[in-house]
């Protein structure tokens, strides 16, 4: 490459060197962003696991301290059946 053509060129290696590092900040920003989306579901099932633990155990307290089925399907939101299941886990 003679010493015209590198002085062609050399805008054009510039301007792709600047580019490269705006794509290099748009990947890392959306890498960031998918880190972010991953974080925030593992938290939201880490709750509803949480929740669905605390209404487990107090569909248990209730078995235990001898409520009827329908208050529990009332109080919990479930259904006999649901319930049927909780209650063969404490046995």
């Amino acid at each position: 490459m003679n010493a015209k053509e590198r002085k062609e060129l050399n805008p054009l290696f510039i301007k792709l060197i600047d580019n490269l590092h705006e794509c290099e900040v748009d990947i890392m920003t959306y890498a960031e962003e998918l880190r972010l989306e991953g974080m925030q579901q593992g938290i939201e099932k880490g709750m509803q696991k949480g929740m669905q633990q605390t209404q487990q155990q107090m569909v248990l307290e209730m078995i235990k301290a001898g409520a009827e089925m329908k208050f529990i399907e009332k109080v919990s939101h479930l259904n006999k059946k649901e319930i049927e299941a909780i209650k063969k886990n404490i046995h």
